[in-house]
């Protein structure tokens, strides 16, 4: 409790909060706009700058912020780490976080989660330079510098670009007002990564490919999303980004898929998918997330007039699955009916599919991660 600033936990925010039932949601109706068709394909006129990977910190209570970063390394090793500087669905936290999670190929995961004060964080706004506690990422010349050390857990990697940034438009999706959004921008659609890991004691050294991302917003996740899902894949020589939000009914309850297809400098995509849905029915996440453990997979599909992309996903491992709402059973169940339940999966996948251009086939293969969030609201 003592990580809440509640000087900004206001009555406002509590009823932001609480779960309404659907129609208390369309009674009180706000509208949620995000960028056009044509200003998500005008892609080179929307390329993140160094600013636009700094810091946003803002005054609403809802404010969150990370920079994350993945890496399918030598060995069959998997690693992401993100650095918070606030909790994205805890309103007026005062604490950041880091979570690294590490996974060798036959064994489970290892993840370990680390939060920390305001005091022991630091974060530029003018590009990123991120540090918490002796953790830290930031970039010189062009390559991005991730430094982390948790129980168990060491890595020092360096993420050097291989495909030009990315974002949807502007990156913002926008909820009642010019000042209430979600940003996203991807500053590494795929990078040459190179270091090394210490696992327990054990030192690897590493080299592979990777992903780097930065979200921020003002508003509550819990409020303005029922659900979401994003990946990454990389695909031979070339790369794939999505993302498909769910809005809440109170903001609409549409469905957003902004997607790319890149290659090198290029952005041969820069679009929405019209589809994504699970190869399996019966094990789809976000409608059974207490149960379905082990999702089959994803097909993902985008169509204009003699161009379409078809790809399948298909579960390789469950890199993690988590309830967010664990622990005590009473307090559990009131949050529950209150406010929400969250559960959160990731999943290492393979890719398999084509791309059909003006009559000519691509074939499609590789491997990616993909990972859904089901806020049980």
């Amino acid at each position: 409790m003592a990580s809440i600033d509640f000087l900004r936990l206001n009555p406002g925010v509590l009823w932001t909060l609480l779960k309404k039932p659907y129609w208390l949601q369309i009674l009180t109706r706000r509208q949620a706009t995000w960028p056009s068709y044509a200003e998500v394909a005008d892609w080179k006129r929307n390329i993140p700058s160094i600013r636009d990977n700094g810091a946003h910190v803002d005054a609403s209570p809802f404010y969150f912020e990370w920079w994350y970063f993945d890496a399918t390394l030598t060995g069959g090793l998997t690693v992401s780490i993100i650095l918070r500087l606030t909790d994205s669905l805890k309103p007026a936290w005062k604490e950041g976080s880091v979570n690294v999670s590490v996974c060798e190929k036959d064994t489970p995961a290892l993840r370990r989660f680390i939060p920390y004060g305001t005091k022991y964080i630091h974060a530029s706004p003018e590009m990123c330079d991120v540090r918490i506690g002796k953790n830290c990422c930031h970039m010189e010349n062009g390559v991005y510098k991730v430094s982390v050390e948790v129980p168990d857990i060491r890595a020092e990697l360096t993420f050097e670009s291989t495909t030009v940034a990315w974002r949807p438009g502007n990156g913002k999706f926008r909820f009642g007002h010019e000042n209430a959004f979600f940003a996203w921008v991807v500053p590494q659609p795929r990078a040459h990564v190179k270091g090394s890991v210490i696992i327990r004691g054990q030192e690897k050294t590493v080299d592979g490919v990777g992903y780097h991302d930065h979200n921020w917003g003002t508003v509550s996740l819990l409020d303005t999303v029922k659900e979401w899902s994003w990946g990454r894949l990389h695909l031979g020589d070339y790369s794939c980004i999505f993302a498909d939000i769910q809005l809440s009914p109170r903001y609409g309850g549409g469905r957003v898929l902004p997607f790319s297809l890149l290659q090198g400098d290029q952005v041969l995509i820069s679009s929405f998918l019209q589809s994504n849905q699970p190869l399996d029915d019966g094990m789809d996440f976000l409608r059974n997330p207490r149960s379905v453990d082990f999702p089959k997979g994803w097909h993902l599909q985008w169509e204009e007039p003699d161009n379409h992309l078809d790809v399948d996903l298909e579960t390789v491992k469950v890199l993690e699955k988590a309830d967010l709402l664990s622990g005590n059973c009473l307090r559990q169940k009131i949050i529950e009916n209150l406010i929400a339940h969250p559960y959160y999966i990731r999943c290492s996948v393979t890719a398999k599919g084509e791309w059909e251009k003006e009559g000519h086939t691509i074939a499609l293969e590789g491997h990616g991660i993909y990972e859904q969030m089901s806020l049980g609201r």
